[in-house]
């Protein structure tokens, strides 16, 4: 991978990706584009440690890719990822940022669907602070 295929890649996630917006505790921490779909990996075992026989997808977790100038602080408890085009909000499960020769190219993570509770708590503490 050269220089000019990781800007390739960082072009094309902004020219396509969706708009997101990332609050921590409730406050909006930044803007950006990226890739958010469903994951449809058969056994999850890169999640949680555990096996869902051969042919089950639970549909409850989406693969994010982004750019790398988009942080994702820990612990992501706290940390919701809203998407207003796709009409749902995410919590972070896990992320690392994609390296070739030591500069990063891009984020992945795995997202869940934000529980209303975590969404509305989100959204009130950052209604109180406008």
């Amino acid at each position: 991978m050269n220089t000019y295929t990781m800007k390739t890649i960082q072009r094309l996630i902004k020219t396509f990706g969706n708009t997101i917006e990332v609050l921590l505790d409730g406050q909006l921490q930044e803007t950006g584009r990226a890739f958010i779909q469903p994951l449809r990996y058969k056994n999850k075992i890169y999640l949680d440690g555990y096996y869902l026989p051969p042919g089950y997808c639970d549909g409850g977790h989406f693969l994010y890719i982004g750019p790398p100038d988009i942080h994702f602080v820990r612990p992501y408890e706290n940390l919701v990822i809203r998407c207003e085009e796709l009409s749902e909000s995410y919590t972070v499960k896990r992320a690392e940022t994609y390296k070739f020769a030591g500069r990063p190219v891009y984020v992945w993570a795995v997202l869940t669907p934000c529980t209303a509770d975590l969404e509305e708590s989100a959204q009130s503490r950052q209604e109180g602070a406008v």
